[in-house]
């Protein structure tokens, strides 16, 4: 059976330098790196799978776990970790979390045993139980969204506080003063970082934001039916902000259940955007961030993580906007 020392001598390098490669050391030139795989390949090398300082050989995967994949912005995010992902000769392993802690925490169980070289993961919740087993093994971990601060990993936020400023001062504008919040509450308090911002600039408009107008839903059949309540209210929302994209197509049945028209009726505002939510007349208005964009950026983060493990923890931020279309217009007295 060939050795580490069988394989330093083919490749005509040292023990050490053949150990660094099978690490995957980054450090290590190209040409010597292939001179070291070519021979682990001619001799048909196997290092000791049991020996935990090998855990880190590169396996070319990664880890994609996303909370809800029913969201379809998530689209445009995984093909642009995975154009990163492809230029630099990786793989994706791609979970979906369901919306439940306990599944997500499961696929990073799974994820580790795999031993992925890294893993970006898009949560909002309790800290995965998991993630630990990554921490302790020097796993690189990249958050997406609110969960890199809640975790303290590296991680992409999106600012959306100057968006939803711009929109709550549009519809303000616009003569709206009852303005209902459609939210997905699981976990309780997912969205706090989107309502406060709205809750706050309502209150300084002297419009405080009216509890009855506030709806926490577990699923698309409920968020219906709240919806279409709320337009039955004898002073009904004269607009809806619906908190997360996923929700928005029940905020629309909803809406046409209760026989409201947009804008006429009732405006609506949606948080995050897609093809479907631009071709729907009449087009609505969102608060977005460019997806492919962020999921560049979080997959190169997750690169500089693998290639200097040990560094600093890196937070970067990209910033959402407002893009008003026909969905909102002025308030009018039902």
């Amino acid at each position: 059976m060939p050795t580490i020392l069988d394989v330093a001598k083919r490749a005509d390098v040292s023990i050490a330098t053949v150990s660094r490669v099978i690490n995957g050391d980054p450090a290590v030139r190209t040409r010597t790196r292939r001179l070291v795989e070519t021979a682990i390949a001619e001799l048909d090398y196997h290092p000791n799978a049991a020996a935990r300082s090998l855990r880190r050989a590169r396996t070319q995967t990664l880890g994609v776990v996303i909370r809800d994949l029913a969201n379809p912005i998530y689209i445009d995010v995984l093909h642009g970790i995975e154009e990163v992902a492809r230029t630099r000769g990786y793989a994706l392993f791609l979970c979906d979390g369901g919306d439940e802690d306990a599944i997500v925490n499961l696929h990073l169980e799974r994820l580790y045993e795999r031993r992925v070289d890294g893993l970006i993961l898009y949560s909002i919740g309790d800290k995965p139980p998991a993630l630990d087993r990554f921490r302790a093994d020097k796993t690189p971990v990249v958050a997406m969204g609110p969960a890199a601060a809640q975790l303290d990993l590296p991680g992409m936020l999106v600012n959306e506080r100057p968006a939803t400023v711009a929109a709550v001062r549009r519809l303000l504008e616009l003569g709206h003063r009852r303005i209902a919040l459609i939210n997905k509450d699981t976990p309780p308090g997912r969205f706090r970082y989107r309502v406060e911002p709205i809750r706050r600039e309502l209150a300084d408009a002297g419009a405080p934001l009216n509890a009855a107008l506030v709806v926490n839903v577990q699923g698309g059949d409920e968020c219906q039916q709240e919806t279409a309540r709320l337009l039955t209210l004898p002073r009904p929302p004269t607009a809806i902000i619906a908190l997360t994209h996923a929700l928005t197509p029940y905020v629309l049945q909803g809406i046409y259940r209760g026989g409201a028209r947009i804008p006429d009726d009732v405006s609506l505002l949606a948080y995050g955007d897609s093809a479907w939510a631009e071709a729907h007349q009449p087009p609505l208005s969102v608060v977005r961030v460019d997806y492919t964009l962020w999921g560049r950026e979080t997959a190169e983060l997750l690169f500089r993580c693998i290639a200097a493990p040990d560094a600093p923890v890196i937070r970067l931020s990209l910033d959402a906007e407002l893009i008003e279309r026909r969905s909102l217009g002025p308030a009018h007295a039902r």
